[in-house]
């Protein structure tokens, strides 16, 4: 197995897309520098994570689904700390031979959540050399998904003990809707209407545990909550959506809500699928 590549030796700077982590260290030239990097650290742990929510008004009920297409590919964003900042190098694309779904219904004021569990890896490399005559020697830490399990996936109106959603940063207005009909929804959307090939996951739960267990330093998990750090998911590979899900909301006919979902930003943005909504006159 390789390393993480896409390091500048130079500035420690990730760059480039990851391949799989699980591997040994290697000396390398680059451009008449090298480096050595050692796998000092390594920890897994699989967890219930939080895909869907949604939050109604006390008038508002109606339907979510949440299905993965067999074999399709999805990419999920690693994150790596380097000396006082969390960055991506990339995503680390996974498909399964298996299909997972979940259709669920809410009751007026009801809260619904759908969950999946994920396998998390938490890496801590040293990394040392010398280029241009400078000597380097400082520290990675990766935190990514590695699996995931579609045969999981599940709902209902209480999530798994210990699963969270990413921290919600702002909140897109989709607008003001009044209900026309007990049979139509007042509101839909879905992978197709998204406006993103992207959404937002937790890591911080799994930070606690690995800040817990004395694995991650404490500077890169201080940095990770005061960022609000997530996992981005990369659900569309060449034009084709490895997770769907499409969410219909309804009330009694002549009654308004306004609409919200969720967003998250740590040092990028991801909308994340998380709906709430507000009676209005």
């Amino acid at each position: 197995m390789r390393p993480l590549k896409g390091v500048n030796v130079k500035k420690g700077t990730a760059l480039g897309t990851a391949k799989c982590a699980e591997c040994e260290s290697k000396l390398e030239p680059l451009d008449g520098c090298w480096e050595y990097r050692d796998l000092v650290d390594s920890y897994e742990q699989t967890r219930y994570v939080i895909l869907v929510k949604v939050k109604p008004d006390s008038e508002t009920y109606g339907n979510v689904h949440y299905f993965y297409a067999k074999n399709e590919k999805a990419g999920f964003r690693i994150n790596v700390f380097i000396e006082s900042e969390w960055t991506s190098v990339g995503f680390y694309p996974i498909s399964k031979n298996s299909y997972g779904s979940h259709h669920g219904a809410f009751h007026r004021g009801e809260k619904y959540y759908i969950w999946m569990k994920v396998r998390y890896r938490y890496e801590k490399w040293h990394v040392w050399g010398k280029c241009d005559g400078e000597r380097f020697d400082y520290y990675e830490e990766y935190v990514y998904i590695k699996n995931f399990y579609p045969n999981t996936i599940n709902g209902s109106s209480s999530p798994p003990p210990g699963a969270r959603m990413p921290p919600i940063d702002s909140w897109k207005y989709e607008g003001k809707y009044t209900s026309t009909s007990d049979d139509y929804p007042y509101y839909m959307k879905d992978e197709s209407s998204w406006g993103s090939n992207k959404f937002a996951i937790d890591t911080l739960k799994f930070i606690n545990v690995l800040r817990a267990l004395g694995k991650i330093s404490e500077k890169a998990a201080n940095k990770a909550f005061a960022i609000g750090l997530f996992i981005s998911v990369n659900f569309v590979y060449e034009n084709v959506e490895a997770f769907h899900f499409s969410i219909d909301l309804y009330s009694d006919p002549g009654l308004s809500h306004r609409v919200y979902y969720g967003k998250s930003h740590d040092f990028q943005w991801a909308p994340v699928i998380y709906f709430k909504t507000y009676l209005t006159s």
